[in-house]
């Protein structure tokens, strides 16, 4: 991730420009300069809302996820498989381990898109979409649009490489799924896909369908897996 622009999606990607000295890698210089990039664009979209942003953040619960009780440490919401957004704190968490195996497998932007995921339900969250009454796959599929939101800002900065969006489809084909009678089904990879370049391509109110529109947070916010208050890219 990082360096020349993006102006094109499909086969060909055209290149403009010389690459810039950064964000190469799956390091944690690259993690720290798209944190601070996503929190620039979420204030100027929340303040453009006449909202206050609270800054969600990233933490590193590498080591501590074998059990409950070791990751309850770092995580109040449990056990960080890659990564998860906690309603509990509002924070991320990512397994730097795990991840840094899918930077190495699949590339940098793989790794990203799981933190960039999660960040879209932090947005979510923030926004009151995060709620119990919403199904499962249609929170999924929303935070992917998200995150295509954020990869392109991401790109207008020049931060992303010519492979950067392949990675991302590669990681969806991971991510997603084909259970779709599982009440955890987050949606096919196809579908997955769909979504982020629904947001990459139009931009964040492309993601927000017309009865889904920012409200004030609810008291009681979506509970979608074994522990009742996290919300995982998987």
């Amino acid at each position: 991730m990082l360096g020349r622009k993006l102006i094109a999606l499909g086969g060909l990607i055209w290149v403009l420009g010389s690459a810039l000295p950064a964000i190469a890698e799956w390091t944690p210089a690259a993690k720290s300069t798209v944190e601070s990039k996503l929190v620039l664009l979420w204030r100027s979209v929340f303040r453009k809302l006449d909202r206050e942003f609270k800054v969600p953040a990233f933490v590193d619960a590498s080591g501590n996820w074998v059990t409950q009780k070791e990751a309850r440490r770092y995580s109040p919401c449990g056990d960080v498989f890659l990564a998860h957004y906690c309603v509990r704190d509002g924070n991320i968490y990512f397994n730097e381990s795990e991840l840094s195996g899918i930077a190495l497998e699949l590339g940098d932007s793989a790794a990203f898109l799981a933190l960039i995921h999660e960040y879209g339900h932090a947005i979510q969250h923030r926004l009151g979409l995060l709620r119990a009454d919403r199904p499962l796959k249609e929170i999924e599929l929303e935070a992917d649009c998200f995150a295509g939101v954020q990869m392109a800002y991401l790109n207008d900065l020049d931060l992303l490489e010519p492979n950067d969006l392949d990675e991302v489809v590669s990681a969806y084909g991971l991510y997603g799924d084909y259970d779709i009678t599982s009440s955890s089904h987050h949606g096919t990879p196809e579908e997955r896909i769909q979504w982020f370049f629904k947001g990459f391509q139009k931009g964040m109110a492309a993601c927000l369908l017309p009865a889904k529109q920012p409200q004030k947070p609810p008291e009681k916010t979506a509970s979608h897996s074994n522990c009742s208050s996290r919300v995982t890219v998987l």
